[in-house]
Formats: structure tokens, C-alpha cells, sequence
């Protein structure tokens, strides 16, 4: 009977984890080539977020300056959460809820070479989903609970 009950939790959460991956796959497939259509019109990848947000903005960036797995060139990606000073001036001078926005806009390059630009030059991904300009926002969400 143990035994029984053991392989049942296995499969009910089994059945979970199949769920998960058909309802978040499109969206992860949309967002992976984004962000490599992004880097291969050479722009590159601003994070951000708040809370326990910010720590994965900085993880992110971390992994694609760093190393993933293995050794490759590093890719162009900021976190607008890392700097203390930045981060106190424009909360200070703009408020707090211009402070992801006012350093998108210094830092995101905008295409220049026509009114086709649409391709993003530079991807934020951030809790607001919303295509400005020429700069692609991604959405990360939380768990699903």
C-alpha cells in the first residue's frame, strides 16, 4: 500500500509539471528568440525588477556576462538594480516610480536606420509588457500558485 501511495504522488505531480511546460512553452520559446534576435541585431539585454525580482535581474545578467554552462563570449546585458548610487539618485529626484523607466530610456539604444526598426535593439525584461519604440519589454511572472 505504500508503495502505491508513493508512485501516485509521483504521477499527480507528474501530471503538474506536464501542465506547466504546455502552458509556459510558447511563452518561453517567445521570449528566448526575442532576446536572441535581440542580441544578434547587437543590442542588448537591460533587467530589472524589485524584490526577490531584482536578485534574478541580476542572475540573469550574470549568467549571459558570466558563463552558463560553458565558456562563450559574453553577452551585452545590464542590471538597472545593481547600482546603489543610480538607484537612490533617481528615486530622490523622480521618484521610485520612474526608476526602472528613467534608466531604460537613458540606456536602451533606439534604431536609427529606418522606419522599419521595429526589430528591438535592445530587450528589457521587466513587469510590464509593452512594445516602446524600438525596445522589446518581456514579462517575468512569479510562481503559479
Amino acid at each position: 500500500m505504500p508503495a502505491q501511495h508513493f508512485a501516485q504522488h509521483f504521477t499527480e505531480h507528474q501530471k503538474v509539471i506536464d501542465a506547466c511546460i504546455a502552458s509556459l512553452q510558447p511563452a518561453s520559446d517567445a521570449a528566448a528568440e526575442a532576446i536572441i534576435s535581440c542580441l544578434a541585431r547587437g543590442g542588448k539585454i537591460l533587467a530589472f525588477g524589485n524584490g526577490g525580482s531584482a536578485t534574478q535581474a541580476s542572475h540573469l545578467v550574470e549568467e549571459l556576462i558570466g558563463r552558463y554552462k560553458e565558456t562563450r563570449r559574453p553577452l551585452p546585458a545590464i542590471s538597472l538594480v545593481g547600482d546603489a548610487g543610480v538607484v537612490t539618485c533617481i528615486a530622490n529626484d523622480f521618484g521610485y516610480g520612474a526608476l526602472f523607466e528613467r534608466q531604460v530610456e537613458g540606456l536602451a539604444m533606439l534604431s536609427s536606420a529606418s522606419p522599419r526598426a521595429a526589430a528591438p535593439r535592445t530587450c528589457c525584461a521587466d513587469s510590464k509588457p509593452r512594445r516602446t519604440k524600438a525596445r522589446l519589454r518581456l514579462r517575468y511572472a512569479g510562481s503559479m500558485a
